[in-house]
């Protein structure tokens, strides 16, 4: 954790004078490390999720599931802030934000249910190939 910035994960963070570079530098190299692994594992199994995909592979719907509904919290979690930066400072109608933020919430909390849904379906499928 930074000492003046709640969390080294925005890009703020690296522009804020305030960080000592220190900090920047070690967070820096944690979130290099992190890409690197996600480009290597996209390189490693995309081909295989395309054929999947389209083979109706239950682990890999599963997981493009999970990716959309991570995206789409991600956009209900900005959509507020978006459309009043858009509109001149014109907020949304408070039940609308309250819609939005219901939204986020919701797919925010139903991820880790389709993580264990993803692992019990990659159990299952282990279990049933090794009989």
């Amino acid at each position: 954790m930074s000492k003046t910035d709640t969390t080294p994960f925005k890009s703020r963070f690296f522009l804020n004078p305030n960080n000592p570079w220190g900090e920047k530098i070690v967070f820096g190299l944690v979130l290099l490390v992190i890409f690197a692994a996600l480009a290597y594992l996209a390189v490693k199994y995309t081909k295989f999720l395309i054929t999947s995909f389209f083979k109706l592979n239950t682990v890999t719907w599963s997981t493009a599931v999970l990716c959309t509904v991570l995206v789409c919290a991600k956009f209900a979690d900005r959509f507020p802030s978006n459309w009043r930066k858009a509109h001149d400072g014109v907020y949304l109608p408070q039940n609308q934000i309250e819609i939005w933020a219901l939204l986020e919430e919701g797919s925010e909390m139903f991820l880790p249910y389709l993580v264990m849904l993803i692992m019990w379906q990659y159990h299952l499928i282990k279990k049933q190939k090794a009989v």
